[in-house]
């Protein structure tokens, strides 16, 4: 679902911050390792009266980012499922996006000049 983004689904209060990791951690969506040096984003925040923590590697970012300056909202966790639901391997955004087979991501691609 389309819609206008000016804070995370759900969350009653939340900070987002760029980290550069001291110990190892999971991405809460690709469930890849973060691994020490490496930069990470942590949300924590407020949902439905409890206080959460998530940690997102900064592929899974990148990845949020293509979406969400297209317009689709931010849900923690559901990264995979909104690819899947909004572009495939096989038919993304070209303007936007493409499958990188290494990584097994989606990867930001200039935009045509003149766009």
């Amino acid at each position: 679902m389309n819609c206008s983004c000016d804070e995370l689904i759900g969350a009653t209060l939340s900070t987002t911050t760029m980290r550069t990791a001291r110990k190892q951690h999971r991405c809460c969506e690709c469930g890849e390792p973060i691994e020490p040096g490496d930069t990470y984003q942590i949300i924590e925040g407020m949902w439905e009266g409890d206080f959460a923590t998530f940690k997102t590697c900064e592929r899974c970012v990148e990845s949020w980012k293509i979406l969400m300056d297209a317009g689709w909202c931010q849900s923690i966790g559901d990264l995979r499922e909104t690819w899947q639901e909004h572009w495939t391997r096989d038919t993304p955004r070209p303007d936007m996006a493409v499958w990188d087979k290494q990584t097994k991501r989606y990867v930001r691609v200039a935009k045509p000049q003149g766009s």
